[in-house]
């Protein structure tokens, strides 16, 4: 609980830096980068059920929170862009204030010509102002747009965690003779599949929403979540181990492109003092429903049968996949 609690500082933080550092064009890119660590992660601990089996469960959690521990030292010893007040306003710029100053300029041209017309008279600084929880709650249910947003995410996350919980054991079940196998190539899948979708999404989005339209943050998500449980019904009905991994590939291909885009819309409609507070909310929000899953197969599964898990997964995942496409076509309805 404390090392969840601790972790969860960084990822709003993180977020709402890239807002401040990347222009409007770019941070579909970033995001989609950054969320990288999210598949090496779990890929990595994956390849942790291998390591417990040679050194102990005890013995592996140290070496993992002794890589943790090595990796925050390099981050605290990293240095932070340096900014510096501009004005009476507070109105603050990075030792690249050009860039800066140009990512605002950009920012506004492109949210008068995206977001629904609502056009600005002067650029949005960075701001040192931050809002409280209250004002950035009126921020995000203010924009309907925004606010959907926050209830794809929810359902999309209800199907993340299903498949990061009973997915394994579906594999234990359906194929008893390649649970190690099934621990290397499923890393493999998940640092793979995961970092090719998430960066190329954000790539795809960036591209297109200047050659089209802002609405493909949200319409390139939702296509992808319906491409990615095709073959994610292929996983839950093969006979064969290899194309069911090799269907899980796919699915990973297909439906995680949807971070960093939906990352990007929100931080292109909220204001800069109000991004991080915001994210870290929208998070809370898709984690408390996401963690419903779980709970829900674990009391419908019977403990023993293939097909047990197997509908569960079908069912929950399906109406996750295709309730949250539909929910974030309805979001670009409102840009």
């Amino acid at each position: 609980m404390f090392m969840g609690a601790a972790q969860a500082f960084s990822t709003p933080a993180s977020y709402s830096l890239i807002a401040d550092l990347f222009a409007v064009e770019r941070r579909a890119s970033a995001n989609g980068i950054f969320s990288l660590g999210v598949y090496v992660g779990g890929g990595l601990s994956s390849l942790s059920l291998i390591l417990s089996k040679s050194l102990g469960w005890r013995e592996t959690s140290f070496v993992i929170g002794t890589c943790s521990l090595l990796v925050g030292l390099l981050a605290a010893f990293t240095e932070e862009p340096r900014y510096k007040k501009v004005d009476a306003d507070s109105q603050i710029t990075s030792e690249s204030e050009e860039r800066l100053l140009s990512s605002a300029n950009d920012e506004e041209s492109y949210l008068a010509t995206n977001a629904g017309g609502n056009e600005l008279d002067t650029p949005e600084p960075v701001s040192t102002k931050k809002a409280s929880l209250r004002e950035a709650a009126s921020l995000v249910f203010s924009d309907v747009c925004v606010s959907l947003i926050f209830v794809a995410a929810a359902i999309r996350f209800f199907g993340g965690f299903a498949i990061a919980s009973f997915l394994p054991i579906f594999f234990k079940r359906q194929f008893p003779n390649d649970n190690s196998l099934y621990g290397t190539l499923n890393a493999l899948v998940i640092t793979f599949g995961g970092a090719i979708s998430a960066s190329l999404g954000g790539w795809l989005t960036d591209r297109y929403s200047k050659v089209y339209s802002e609405r493909m943050k949200v319409w390139i998500p939702a296509a992808g979540f319906i491409l990615g449980f095709a073959p994610f019904v292929v996983v839950l009905y093969s006979e064969n181990f290899y194309i069911a991994i090799l269907a899980l590939f796919f699915e990973y291909i297909f439906a995680e492109c949807w971070f960093g885009p939906v990352i990007a819309l929100m931080q292109n409609r909220i204001p800069s003092e109000a991004r991080g507070i915001t994210i870290a909310v929208f998070l809370f929000i898709a984690s408390m429903v996401g963690n419903i899953s779980p709970l829900l197969i674990g009391h419908l599964d019977d403990g023993q049968t293939v097909s047990s898990v197997r509908s569960s997964l079908l069912y929950l995942v399906g109406f996750s996949y295709i309730g949250s496409s539909l929910v974030f076509l309805l979001a670009g309805g409102k840009i």
